[in-house]
């Protein structure tokens, strides 16, 4: 958000120069762009990171779980929908993140375009 803003600050160049020609409407609306992505990745998110021991200990009980191999089996079953709900969920959210940053290059590139035409 921080270099878009940056980036964005040649705005102020363009229009205090001249008027805000094609490139500039473009480098803005990618700006806009640009900041919106990056607050989504930056909104909380419902990600599961940590479990309470009752929880699982629970699961064991009623499993009828008495080794302690067999207590590693039952947390590996019951952990592993929270891993694989959080990999989906870290993936868009990476996916996000390569989207804004895209959209900060493409940014930069509109402006220097904007500035120099």
């Amino acid at each position: 958000m921080a270099a878009a803003s940056i980036a964005g600050s040649f705005l102020g160049a363009t229009v205090s120069h001249s008027s805000l020609g094609g490139w500039g409407i473009a480098a803005l609306v990618v700006f806009v762009l640009c900041l919106a992505s990056a607050i989504w990745v930056l909104l909380p998110q419902q990600l599961t990171f940590a479990f309470r021991g009752a929880a699982l200990l629970a699961v064991s009980d009623r499993e009828g779980v008495d080794d302690v191999t067999e207590a590693y089996r039952a947390a590996g079953r019951w952990i592993e929908p929270y891993l694989d709900d959080n990999r989906d969920k870290i993936a868009r959210l990476s996916s996000w993140f390569t989207v804004s940053c895209m959209l900060l290059a493409l940014e930069v590139i509109l402006w220097t375009i904007s500035v120099t035409s």
